[in-house]
């Protein structure tokens, strides 16, 4: 069973690769894209790596924003998650993912 620093680092791990995926996808914003790819990886280096399991996959996505709403939603949880422990910077860092990750599909 994994600590909850390490869910947050496994799930900020997959949405980064998730957004890697589709930044350069037709029809998506390629700039918001990256900017989650990254606030995601600067707070998933803000906490502690797991001990315990594997990577989860990075997932495949149906085409229109409402595939990414899911992510968008266990961004904020994790978010809010981080900042009840007092791991500020890694929930800042999460909110702005959660909003990049938002507007990739908005056009």
């Amino acid at each position: 069973m994994q600590t909850l620093p390490g869910t947050a680092w496994n799930t900020l791990d997959t949405v980064a690769r998730l957004a890697d995926s589709i930044t350069w996808e037709s029809g998506s914003d390629s700039l918001s894209a990256m900017q989650c790819a990254q606030a995601c990886i600067a707070a998933r280096d803000l906490l502690p790596p797991p001990t315990a399991g594997e990577p989860s996959p990075t997932p495949t996505l149906a085409p229109g924003p409402d595939a990414l709403a899911p992510y968008v939603e266990l961004l904020h949880t994790t978010a809010r998650s981080l900042a009840g422990l007092g791991a500020a910077d890694a929930a800042a860092q999460t909110e702005v993912a959660a909003e990049a990750l938002t507007a990739v599909r908005e056009q």
